[in-house]
């Protein structure tokens, strides 16, 4: 290291020196890799990447729209009504189009 390093220049330096075992280890991915899976970490601030961003937009964005008494247990009766009718279909739709996103950024 020297001080007329770059922050790239410092982060490389970092990263040949850092070993395996700093890297961040949670509990529940041993416990799904035990079982079969993985997990899927998406980068922070791309919410087009991730379908439970389009499907709440698209459910509260409903609620909104029927509101009449703006009142919490009216808003989560709302919510759990516009899960319940078409909840599959919005899911199938947001999945798709994340894949289309995630294909993309992939070109």
């Amino acid at each position: 290291y020297t001080k007329k390093m770059t922050k790239l220049e410092s982060y490389e330096v970092i990263k040949r020196h850092r070993s395996q075992s700093d890297t961040k280890k949670y509990t529940v991915d041993s416990v799904l890799a035990a079982h079969g899976h993985s997990v899927l970490r998406l980068p922070p601030y791309h919410p087009e990447l991730n379908p439970i961003e389009r499907i709440w937009a698209y459910i509260k964005q409903w609620v909104a729209s029927h509101n009449t008494t703006f009142k919490l247990d009216d808003i989560k009766r709302l919510a759990e009504t516009k899960f319940a009718q078409d909840c599959a279909s919005v899911i199938q739709s947001a999945c798709e189009h994340s894949k289309k996103v995630e294909s993309q950024f992939m070109e």
